[in-house]
């Protein structure tokens, strides 16, 4: 015979699972929503600093932003507290602090690296002049790990080293360029219009001036 009490016991169970079923979806919304709510902010104050250069003209206290954020995020998706969490999204935020006090110090003696980094990257120096680029990213990086420690002098003559070797690497990725370009159309010239047999002179001109 069926009780009140089955009856009840059923009604509960059937209850509870409808709840679960109904609450699933809005359950993960509100895990991403909550995600959202935590890191967004901070996320957003990262990717402004490195808009205004912040990244590489205080390395290392933007490097520890990064780190703070990484370790946040990663407690996070493992389900740590909420209190560590938050700790270290504030820690992020202290570094970005000390990392555009800094910045602003570094604009006006580095302005001319800056500069002549912004030319090699146009000419497209990482992929032309990869050594000579690489030289110079490493030469400002030491520029600006001396200004973090105080070292204006230092600084600045590291500073100056990597002005000039961005500068080079700039020239060179232009010839590598051009250059690159030119050696397209020769070979264009002697397989489509078959230049070696019409026009034999003028294209050893061109590749003796490639060659130079």
């Amino acid at each position: 015979m069926f009780s009140v009490k089955n009856l009840k016991v059923t009604l509960v169970f059937f209850t509870l699972f409808t709840l679960l079923i109904s609450t699933n979806l809005p359950l993960a919304q509100q895990e991403s929503s909550t995600e959202e709510s935590i890191f967004s902010g901070v996320r957003d104050e990262l990717a402004k600093a490195r808009n205004q250069q912040v990244d590489i003209l205080s390395p290392k206290n933007f490097g520890k932003a990064s780190d703070e954020y990484s370790l946040a995020y990663e407690k996070f998706k493992k389900g740590g507290e909420l209190k560590e969490i938050k700790s270290r999204l504030e820690k992020v935020k202290t570094y970005l602090t000390e990392a555009y006090k800094i910045a602003e110090v570094a604009r006006v003696p580095f302005a001319p690296v800056l500069q002549a980094r912004e030319k090699a990257l146009k000419a497209n120096a990482p992929e032309f002049a990869p050594d000579l680029y690489d030289l110079a990213k490493k030469a400002f990086e030491e520029a600006a790990l001396r200004i973090e420690a105080g070292d204006l002098n230092g600084a600045r003559e590291k500073a100056k080293m990597a002005e000039a070797k961005f500068n080079q690497a700039e020239l060179k990725a232009i010839k590598g360029s051009i250059l690159g370009e030119a050696r397209r159309l020769v070979e264009e010239a002697k397989t489509k219009a078959k230049a070696d047999k019409y026009a034999p002179l003028t294209l050893k001109n061109s590749e003796d001036l490639l060659a130079l």
